[in-house]
């Protein structure tokens, strides 16, 4: 055997040592940080890798963690997109079935604020979604399903919540939608097609930067009330709203100042809602109602609700030495009240 002869061989092991290093760093690689013969569903089936792709798109590896009670009353579900290896924090989409007041949406103060900038559902539906989160109330056949041992009178929701991704809000309200129509249909309580299965109709905001007419905001007759001394406090300098043909809705109002100084309303004509909010005490007497009022509409009512940002409510009690604030607070829902009821047509209460 010549030199050269037993030189090669010793080469080319090597190298085809380094290529079979390589092809396993790829395998590796390709494993930890892409969907490579991932999942094909998540949550417990309920969830398709596509539909989990939409909300938690880009590079990782996709896994699950999901709970279901053999008893219809415990549903959640986590799913993560990450890079294991060399990958920033991950991309988390979480659900969650959850029992709350009717209204633990439309009148949050923190977890679900930024109303005006969510998108809501129209139709038999009432429900809304951001890029980071949604909600969606379970309909009225679901109803004698809450467990006797609860108290209160709460609703059943669907909720969920997306961390570091950004998600289109059609893409996160059809995976409320699909883990709705799962729930429902293991609760016993199953609805109409039309709630099941009717194509997704959301209705947007309208832009951030919208200046307001003092004589119509939010989009109505919506007017700053008698009690409030005209000035900063009366006259805001931007406005967003929910676009008209949804069932439930909000509005935003923002005023000078240096500080977030804003008000926020929000509304639902949806019966599921509204009977809800009666069954947890919502009046409708608009001169005693402090935040929240059912506002008569012939033979159905409307959820109407204020309230203000801490920078606002602190601006408005400095400013109102002869009125309080809860003087005109009142009057903004009161005013709140007599906009919804003309903008849907309402017979007059008699107030």
């Amino acid at each position: 055997m010549s030199v050269r002869t037993r030189t090669r061989r010793p080469v080319v092991m090597i190298l085809g040592g380094v290529v079979a290093l390589a092809l396993l760093a790829g395998a590796i690689w390709a494993w930890a940080n892409t969907d490579v013969f991932g999942k094909e569903t998540f949550c417990g089936k309920v969830l398709e890798a596509g539909e989990v792709d939409s909300i938690l798109s880009g590079s990782g590896r996709l896994s699950d963690n999901s709970t279901e009670h053999d008893e219809p009353y415990g549903f959640t579900c986590e799913v993560e997109r990450a890079q294991k290896i060399g990958g920033g924090p991950p991309a988390v989409l979480s659900t969650e079935l959850a029992l709350q007041p009717a209204d633990f949406a439309l009148s949050s103060r923190r977890v679900w604020d930024g109303h005006a900038s969510y998108s809501y559902f129209t139709g038999e539906r009432a429900g809304a979604v951001s890029h980071e989160r949604g909600w969606l109330l379970l309909p009225q056949e679901c109803l004698g399903t809450v467990p006797n041992s609860v108290r209160g009178d709460p609703l059943w929701s669907v909720q969920v919540e997306v961390e570091n991704a950004r998600p289109g809000k059609s893409d996160l309200a059809a995976v409320l939608l699909r883990i709705a129509n799962h729930v429902t249909t293991k609760m016993g309580c199953d609805t109409t097609d039309r709630w099941r299965s009717a194509p997704i109709d959301l209705r947007e905001p309208t832009g951030a930067e919208t200046r307001p007419d003092d004589a119509q905001l939010c989009g109505n007759s919506l007017t700053a009330p008698g009690a409030l001394p005209e000035g900063r406090l009366s006259s805001p300098e931007r406005e967003r709203y929910t676009a008209t043909g949804s069932t439930t809705g909000a509005c935003e109002l923002a005023f000078p100042g240096r500080e977030d100084r804003r008000l926020t309303f929000t509304w639902s004509a949806d019966s599921m809602l509204v009977h809800g909010a009666s069954l947890e005490g919502v009046g409708r007497n608009t001169s005693k109602a402090t935040d929240r009022v059912l506002v008569p509409c012939g033979d159905e009512e409307i959820y109407a609700h204020v309230h203000s940002s801490d920078a606002y409510g602190a601006a408005l009690e400095d400013a109102t030495s002869t009125q309080s604030e809860a003087t005109v607070m009142r009057g903004w829902l009161r005013s709140y009240a007599k906009a919804l009821a003309s903008e849907h047509g309402c017979p007059s209460s008699g107030e």
